[in-house]
């Protein structure tokens, strides 16, 4: 589906273009058949206008340095849409994320600017190995002092054990379905 050097062109283009876009996908609640969060998902949209997922562009973006303006795109989209809307939202972070100062100060800038943090949750790729818990362990803190919420995404899936949970102080463990 393509070379990691098109790709790498394909997101610096989609970038410049505006054309990395959170899709935002709903979470209904079993019992109540009603919409109760949306998850903000990365989308490259092609030159034919199809969306295309992180599967084929993530690791092209961490490779070629692209990575930190995809996270800043989606987390200024992400609120900015939520500003006025009256329902929860999730974002997801990597390990990464967690570690960057400059996504930390984005994200706290973010929650202080907008008052939405008691319906955010802050979902952590659980595919990536946690390095650096006295990191994670500081955003974590910070974000909840704005009513904002962790959870781990995809536990199970990757790195995981129970050290997740007693080192971070999560509200949701996102059981991966394999």
């Amino acid at each position: 589906f393509g070379s990691n050097i098109e790709w790498a062109s394909k997101l610096k283009d989609a970038f410049k273009n505006d054309k990395v876009v959170p899709y935002y996908q709903p979470i209904l609640n079993n019992k109540t058949h009603q919409i109760e969060k949306y998850e903000a998902l990365a989308r490259l949209i092609d030159a034919d206008g199809n969306a295309i997922t992180p599967f084929y562009f993530l690791d092209v973006a961490k490779k070629s340095h692209q990575y930190l303006e995809l996270t800043e795109r989606m987390i200024d989209k992400t609120f900015r849409y939520f500003k006025n809307k009256a329902c929860e939202l999730s974002i997801n972070l990597s390990e990464s994320d967690l570690a960057d100062f400059s996504i930390n100060t984005l994200i706290i800038k973010k929650l202080q600017s907008y008052g939405i943090g008691n319906r955010i949750t802050f979902e952590i790729v659980e595919s990536e190995n946690i390095d650096d818990y006295e990191m994670a362990t500081q955003f974590i803190q910070e974000v909840k002092k704005f009513g904002a919420k962790i959870a781990i995404d995809d536990f199970g899936a990757g790195f995981s054990n129970f050290q997740h949970v007693s080192q971070l102080d999560v509200d949701y463990l996102k059981i991966d379905g394999s």
